[in-house]
């Protein structure tokens, strides 16, 4: 009976995982349609079901989603769905359409370098990174055991190159290359001084935007504006 039960389970378990996925390709393809179209604000609402419910994100759909954005001159979404991209891929093409778009839309929070791609990269490999270290350390310890009778010079040579590389990965685990980032996603977003509604607004800040995150108590997120910490309330960002 038992063993019945547990073949039962199982069944019903990849079935509706089966009929989920499928639902979910039925939905995807009838956005794909509604834009195909030109029903960018019905292809939009599926889209955003699939991404923000169901966790089912594709390249395509968000570049479809920031373009629908963009035609709605909602800069704070279009921003915000390029910025995911961008962290997907890399693609230098879309970093250019960001900085030109921000530069006509005079917002703030979009200077690219050297660095921001390195860091980007950095974040997108951070686990095969670490998983090189792991190796490369794997392989000095078996160098040491292998030389540890034969050589004294080879030996303690290993013993340094661990040691350093142990250093190394200590840091990097704790380095902080980035904070976290976020878009401003109200077009009147009040920033206090305090996180508190009794605090004084010390200025107000327009959707898209983006600015780095430093903070979080309550239902107020700290945030750098101008090279100030200020706080706004949660809901009026979208954390990237």
């Amino acid at each position: 009976m038992k063993k019945i039960i547990l073949f039962l389970t199982v069944f019903f378990g990849v079935f509706s995982q089966s009929f989920g996925k499928q639902s979910d390709n039925e939905q995807l393809a009838k956005a794909d349609s509604l834009f195909a179209q030109k029903h960018y604000t019905e292809s939009f609402e599926l889209y955003q079901e699939l991404v923000f419910d169901k966790q089912l994100v594709s390249n395509s759909m968000l570049l479809k989603m920031a373009f629908i954005k963009e035609g709605m001159k909602d800069y704070g979404a279009t921003m915000y769905f390029l910025n995911k991209y961008y962290d997907r891929t890399l693609d230098q093409g879309v970093l250019k359409k960001m900085d030109t778009l921000a530069k006509n839309a005079q917002l703030q929070g979009y200077e690219f370098g050297d660095r921001a791609y390195f860091s980007n990269l950095y974040q997108q490999y951070y686990d095969l990174f670490n998983v090189l270290i792991f190796l490369i350390l794997s392989l000095l310890l078996a160098g040491f055991l292998y030389y540890n009778n034969k050589s004294v010079t080879a030996k303690w040579s290993f013993v340094a190159a661990s040691w350093a590389l142990i250093l190394f990965w200590g840091l990097e685990l704790n380095i902080k290359v980035d904070g976290h980032r976020a878009i401003v996603s109200f077009p009147k977003t009040a920033m206090l001084d305090a996180p508190s509604a009794g605090g004084d607004v010390v200025g107000m800040i327009g959707a898209g935007h983006r600015v780095e995150v430093v903070g979080h108590q309550d239902v107020w997120t700290k945030i750098l504006w101008e090279g100030k910490a200020v706080y706004v309330k949660d809901h009026n960002l979208q954390l990237l």
